[in-house]
């Protein structure tokens, strides 16, 4: 079994233990929903399931995206193979588009396989045209994962910071769950603690942002955003991804 099957595997078996956790917090529901929501839904969260909505492009418009993002992605891995490995901070800055393409490629592909049973639900919302740092994670970055960390943390949300510092937190440790796990059981190698510390970096520069650049110039907050965003991404996109990608000697 190469390493890429191996990932995707414990991928699908984490999307499915999220999907019961959060049906564990609509206990209430009918089971047949909840049996639906699981095996008929790309969604991770039963209360966005039970909206239904639509996003208003047809079945063939979201077919061409998802060709058009395969084609990105895939120009985005050759020039990383262009690139010397092992690579370096800033190539790997430069790699990190392949975050979106790759999260956007699984996201129009489950609205393709699921149409006949759920209607299209986009997995982002143009993350480009973040006007902040809140704006990114709150409204445009990971729809899917954002509802269901809403769920799962709902009971803090009065309170900012820790509404911050739980959501991050779950981010970080679900990612560490997803990537680096499998690499650390497929090559006995650990890289555990990149995701999480990416992740509260991103709450720290929330938090800031909320408390202190809210009053602050639309260009300002676009460059604080990517700077955030852009310069830790290679602890994010750390060795687990890039072989995954494709982009080592391993």
């Amino acid at each position: 079994m190469s390493y890429q099957v191996f990932f995707i595997l414990n991928f699908l078996i984490c999307i499915m233990v999220m999907k019961l956790i959060n049906c564990t917090l609509h206990s209430q529901e009918k089971i047949q929903k909840n049996l639906t929501f699981i095996f008929a839904s790309p969604l991770l969260s039963l209360r966005s399931f039970k909206k239904n909505e639509q996003w208003p492009f047809p079945i063939s418009f979201i077919f061409f995206k998802f060709v058009l993002t395969l084609f990105f992605l895939y120009l985005l891995l050759l020039m990383g193979h262009l690139l010397k490995n092992p690579l370096e901070w800033f190539e790997i800055i430069l790699l990190s588009p392949l975050i979106y393409f790759l999260t956007e490629s699984l996201g129009l592909a489950g609205q393709l396989i699921f149409s006949p049973w759920a209607p299209p639900h986009p997995i982002h919302r143009h993350p480009l045209l973040s006007r902040s740092l809140g704006d990114f994670w709150g409204k445009r970055w990971n729809l899917w994962v954002q509802d269901w960390l809403r769920d799962t943390s709902h009971r803090y949300r009065r309170f900012l910071k820790r509404k911050i510092f739980i959501s991050f937190l779950f981010s970080g440790l679900f990612h560490e769950i997803m990537v680096n796990l499998p690499y650390f059981l497929f090559y006995h190698e650990s890289y555990f603690g990149n995701m999480t510390s990416y992740f509260m970096i991103q709450a720290i520069g929330l938090w800031v942002e909320k408390k202190n650049l809210t009053k602050t110039s639309f260009l300002l907050k676009r460059v604080y955003l990517w700077i955030f965003i852009l310069l830790p991404s290679p602890l994010f996109l750390a060795k687990p991804l890039i072989a995954f990608f494709g982009l080592t000697n391993e």
